[in-house]
């Protein structure tokens, strides 16, 4: 059964959510994202910064929209 951050991983852009899921549910290095991806840990790093981003703006939505719900 899928999660609501799996939903999450799987919505962010470009390779983010291939690299974020290899990350965190794969638990592989930055050494080995940087070889598997042909880039260097330097970009593995901007790669988490900018998914931790687009995870933030995520989760914000959907607090939003739950506290809609709940208050409607």
């Amino acid at each position: 059964m899928e999660t609501g951050t799996e939903r999450n991983v799987e919505q962010l852009s470009g390779k983010l959510a291939d690299v974020i899921r290899d990350m965190v549910m794969e638990k592989k290095t930055w050494r080995e994202l940087a070889y598997k991806y042909d880039v260097s840990e330097t970009m593995i790093a901007k790669y988490r910064r900018k998914a931790i981003s687009e995870l933030t703006v995520l989760y914000q939505l959907r607090e939003q929209t739950a506290g809609a719900y709940f208050l409607s």
